[in-house]
């Protein structure tokens, strides 16, 4: 029977080396690494090469912006309509993609853009009044960006501006300017110590006649609201001239005085037109208008273009003067 104790033995030696071999603890399985996630890169953004090229302009002459005049709104008319017109999408292509929030639209017709220097520079737009020294006075503020161009619509008076502009270059001062024309010739009114670059496209000005045949006295009696009113003319031939307006065999309401300047070349006004500049001695309120001045030779017809009319009512009217 000795047989059966080792064959037990033996069976008992098999199950435990069974179970001591499935208590052990498996190595763990290596797990797979994590798969990084592939991350599109954007392809890089390239300016239009007008702007690059204005930029590099604008860096040459040390101007911190530059401003373009596109020219004036008709009624129904958008930017996008007056760009198709002008020649500005052909040498400027960039202007093109100037949407949305980049078109900042206020009270008045006249289009501009304003492209700063340097893309990280900030651009603000804040409504403004003009001072008593007719220096601007920022009121709102509009808009608010960085380099970006920006076309403007503003301006309801031809010689008071409502939108003042300041571009701000990364550690430099900022550079302001209300955007305006010349009442002269229409081009951009940058101030004489102005950095601002004028990148404005203007068509070559027609040659007109601009002989001051007009020089001397001129008077006339008109019916203004149901009443005659007296006007006398002076133009003198250092390019001065005084303006009376009163009644008949009274003394005059007022009397204005100042400069005339006939205009030579103009993309807003017509060759030959003169403008008047003129302040009031009696309340010193300033007055401008542009006028065509036609010379029959025993009379002066004055009409009206634009600013302000010789009287209440004459706006786009003529007065017909005689010599004095």
């Amino acid at each position: 029977m000795i047989w059966k104790r080792w064959a037990a033995f033996g069976l008992s030696l098999a199950l435990l080396l069974g179970l001591t071999a499935c208590g052990q603890t498996p190595e763990p399985a290596e797990s797979p690494e994590p798969e990084t996630p592939a991350v599109e890169t954007p392809a890089p953004t390239t300016a239009d090469p007008s702007l690059t090229d204005l930029r590099t302009t604008l860096a040459e002459k040390d101007s911190p912006w530059a401003i373009a005049f596109l020219g004036d709104l008709s009624q129904g008319c958008s930017p996008e309509d007056l760009l198709a017109e002008t020649d500005y999408p052909e040498t400027y292509p960039f202007l093109t993609d100037i949407t949305g929030d980049q078109v900042v639209t206020y009270e008045g017709t006249e289009v501009y853009c304003v492209v700063p220097r340097d893309e990280d520079a900030t651009l603000t737009v804040q409504t403004c009044v003009c001072g008593e020294d007719g220096q601007p006075i920022p009121q709102e503020t509009i808009y608010r960006g960085d380099g970006q161009p920006v076309i403007l619509v503003c301006n309801v008076s031809d010689i008071i501006p409502n939108l003042l502009v300041t571009v701000t270059a990364p550690g430099g001062s900022p550079v302001s300017y209300a955007p305006g024309l010349s009442l002269c010739d229409g081009s951009v009114a940058l101030p004489a110590d102005s950095s601002i670059y004028d990148f404005s496209l203007y068509p070559d000005a027609p040659k007109g006649n601009t002989d001051t045949d007009f020089l001397g006295s001129w008077t006339a009696t008109v019916t203004q609201e149901g009443r005659e009113v007296l006007c006398q003319l002076d133009f003198q031939s250092d390019g001065t001239m005084t303006y009376r307006v009163g009644y008949p065999n009274s003394e005059w309401m007022d009397i204005l005085e100042g400069t005339f300047y006939v205009i030579e070349t103009s993309t807003q006004y017509p060759v030959g037109a003169v403008l008047f500049e003129m302040t009031s001695t009696m309340d010193q309120s300033p007055f401008w208008g542009v006028f065509s001045l036609e010379n029959s030779g025993s009379a002066l017809t004055v009409t009206h273009i634009s600013g302000d009319s010789l009287l209440y009512g004459f706006d786009g009217q003529a007065i017909t003067l005689t010599a004095r």
